[in-house]
């Protein structure tokens, strides 16, 4: 099919499609009028190796290993800084990453990116390339529509014949491997053994790597789980506790939530709000409590969180601020869910600001 490729202008062909029925080669048209019957032949050839050789197939097994790679990577990357006590990382708008948790998650993956196509997909596209050439070399018996098809192309680009790039050897590099295929048979067949053992040891790299990516992360990811299924059940035993009004103990459970999970917000608010409405509480409490409230309103801007945040400004004689808060609880995505209980404490803080 003609390639329409820059109006096409441009000097190229390709193949596309995975499966029989929906596969063309394109051709463009500056392309056809630029190649003798010989050259189009041997490039179309060319083409017709790269279907032969799977090379589409393995391109998107390539990418789809990429994307895999760099999901677990994220992923991975996330949970440690969290567990790292990094969790303000998190605890930008609307509850999402800030600016320097985005580039500590997505820093490391968009270089993760860059060297596997600079060094592993970029690797295989250039033996593919040079696969390809041998395809057409064998199919037609001589390299010479090859050679002066890829001349011709340099030429009338203008592009350098010894410049190469990260997916294709320069020209010159292609045409002096095809005149020595010429020369030596033997060569085009040893290329072949060369490309079929990268693709083994990439098959075994990979099982490899997923092997020992599992020990050395999955496992403590998992002893992990373990501490946040230790912190759950301190977690509503203390809420049983909190509920039966035996304050003390539910503190006690609660503390040692946030000791094994101490990035939860959730635990931080249930803690801090416990710490600023007990009965009488100390100054070193509620402050701790505020800070709590503080950090778990930062990562959880929600209406009950901010709710805590309030009533922690309010204990400390701070009305506006708390009253400022609370616009702030009226505002969020869960806020029908806490409505009523937040109007009461609206008229609580203006009631305390008109006093004072």
């Amino acid at each position: 099919m003609l390639w329409p490729l820059y109006g096409g202008e441009g000097l190229t062909a390709g193949v596309m499609g995975l499966v029989r029925p929906w596969r063309y080669i394109l051709v463009t048209r500056s392309l056809l009028g630029l190649l003798n019957q010989e050259e189009l032949e041997a490039v179309i050839g060319h083409e017709m190796g790269h279907v032969r050789r799977r090379h589409l197939l393995w391109y998107v097994f390539f990418l789809f290993l990429l994307i895999v790679l760099a999901f677990a990577l994220s992923g991975v990357l996330e949970w440690r800084l969290r567990l790292s006590g990094a969790a303000e990382l998190f605890a930008g708008a609307q509850g999402g990453p800030t600016t320097s948790g985005v580039l500590l998650l997505q820093g490391p993956v968009v270089l993760l990116m860059v060297l596997y196509f600079r060094f592993v997909f970029g690797a295989f596209m250039r033996n593919f390339e040079r696969q390809a050439d041998l395809f057409a070399f064998r199919l037609i018996g001589h390299a010479r529509g090859l050679i002066s098809s890829l001349e011709k192309i340099a030429r009338r680009s203008g592009q350098s014949r010894s410049l190469p790039s990260w997916h294709h050897f320069s020209v010159a590099q292609r045409v002096e491997f095809l005149a020595q295929c010429e020369r030596s048979p033997g060569l085009a067949a040893r290329h072949e053994r060369k490309v079929r053992l990268m693709l083994a040891w990439f098959i075994i790299g990979t099982m490899i790597l997923l092997s020992t990516g599992w020990v050395f992360l999955g496992q403590p990811i998992e002893e992990d789980r373990a501490i946040l299924r230790r912190a759950a059940v301190h977690y509503l035993q203390g809420q049983n506790l909190y509920q039966a009004g035996r304050v003390g103990e539910a503190q006690a459970e609660w503390e040692a939530a946030l000791k094994l999970a101490p990035w939860e917000p959730v635990l931080m608010n249930n803690l801090a709000w416990l710490l600023v409405t007990k009965e009488a509480p100390t100054a070193e409490e509620k402050a701790r409590g505020f800070e709590l409230a503080r950090r778990a309103a930062e990562m959880m801007p929600q209406a009950f969180v901010l709710d805590t945040l309030a009533e922690a400004y309010f204990v400390q004689g701070r009305y506006r601020e708390a009253l400022a808060t609370l616009d702030r609880a009226f505002k969020a995505r869960d806020v029908e869910d806490h409505r009523d209980h937040l109007e009461k404490q609206r008229e609580k803080f203006w009631r305390a600001l008109e006093r004072n």
